[in-house]
């Protein structure tokens, strides 16, 4: 009903990337091709909110979610391509994920700072959105990046 009720109200929808079971989100999941795969899943669900009427659409490649750190890295990394392939604006949520854990050997409760590396990183690589616990400092980060990102050379 979720689609149903996003088409009736004009909500906006995340489309969010997941294989399998949301509680088994760790176990690591096989790719043949990461990037195709996960946008062609993404895109499906996509379809199917289109079809129910939902025009508001984001896209979330499902950070953490049964993929590897290097899955993670790369879909950071790929945020605009994604969006671009999809057609809707692409959102990210790297707050304190145990990816940022595993690349900075930092215990969660200390992930504010990665955490915003990647975001920052995602955004100059074409995420539209990014989700964080630290708001505040993170909408500071991102306008220094916004910043950087407009500034032209003569």
């Amino acid at each position: 009903r979720i689609l149903d009720l996003c088409g009736e109200a004009n909500a906006v929808y995340v489309a969010g990337h997941l294989r399998g079971d949301p509680r088994a989100m760790q176990e690591r999941i096989e790719f043949s091709d990461l990037f195709a795969e996960v946008a062609d899943e993404i895109a499906a669900a996509l379809a199917r909110a289109r079809a129910a009427g939902v025009r508001r659409l984001v896209a979330d490649p499902g950070l953490g979610f049964g993929k590897t750190v290097q899955h993670n890295v790369t879909l950071l990394a790929r945020a605009g391509e994604l969006s671009a392939r999809l057609g809707v604006p692409v959102m990210v949520g790297p707050s304190r994920k145990a990816f940022l854990g595993a690349l900075t050997g930092l215990p969660v409760e200390r992930r504010d700072a990665p955490s915003l590396a990647a975001a920052v990183a995602a955004a100059v690589r074409g995420a539209d959105f990014v989700r964080l616990h630290a708001v505040a400092d993170a909408r500071a980060a991102l306008a220094v990046a916004d910043a950087v990102r407009r500034e032209t050379h003569p």
